[in-house]
């Protein structure tokens, strides 16, 4: 019924209350997400670079958050050059460009402390995924505390980021049919949390 600027405002000022009064931490970084998804719609309605820029903006500002939406802008790009540009690489490279370049640059500074500190290239979290990784490959709907180095059944380095992506794919790999089963699970609990949000989004 809204625009979605006015949308944008409203959540806005009511998560914003939200955080103030009872602290929640993830407050902060939905209103990264809602403002992405906002210039998503608008730029959808009439696509230029301006909005691109500010699309790619966006994102790159939720990535010193967090990273959940690092392979957003690739998949966003490969689709729209696919669908809408007809795989024309002249007619989409400025897009591209703005989409999937400018957000990764936010990840400059972070990169090079954590070159400074671990000497070692680190673009988005250190080993703060690992958790949810060994859960998603163990085809764990519900996140389980404690120490999830004791789940890995084979002798790897944990303290490494490769070896445990490297292990949680060979897990998918090897039970490719639990992995599948797990994922639809998760998908169905998502939509379960917040069906009525859901199926306004659809």
């Amino acid at each position: 019924l809204l625009s979605p600027e006015c949308s944008l405002l409203a959540v806005a000022i009511w998560l914003l209350f939200c955080w103030y009064n009872s602290g929640y931490p993830q407050a902060f970084y939905i209103l990264f997400v809602l403002i992405a998804a906002c210039l998503l719609v608008w730029r959808a309605r009439s696509p230029s670079y301006v909005r691109s820029l500010n699309l790619g903006l966006a994102i790159g500002s939720s990535l010193l958050y967090r990273s959940t939406l690092a392979f957003f802008p690739p998949f966003l790009c490969l689709f729209e050059w696919v669908f809408l540009y007809g795989r024309s690489i002249r007619c989409y490279w400025k897009h591209f460009a703005l989409l999937c370049l400018v957000p990764y640059l936010f990840l400059i500074p972070w990169m090079r402390m954590n070159w400074l500190l671990y000497h070692k290239f680190i673009p988005l979290e250190h080993g703060e995924a690992n958790l949810n990784v060994v859960m998603g490959a163990l085809g764990l709907v519900h996140v389980v505390d404690g120490d999830w180095a004791a789940l890995i059944d084979e002798p790897i380095d944990t303290s490494q980021d490769s070896a445990v992506l490297g292990w949680a794919a060979r897990q998918a790999l090897g039970h490719p049919f639990r992995y599948a089963g797990a994922y639809f699970e998760r998908v169905v609990y998502a939509v379960s949390l917040h069906p009525i949000l859901f199926l306004l989004a659809l």
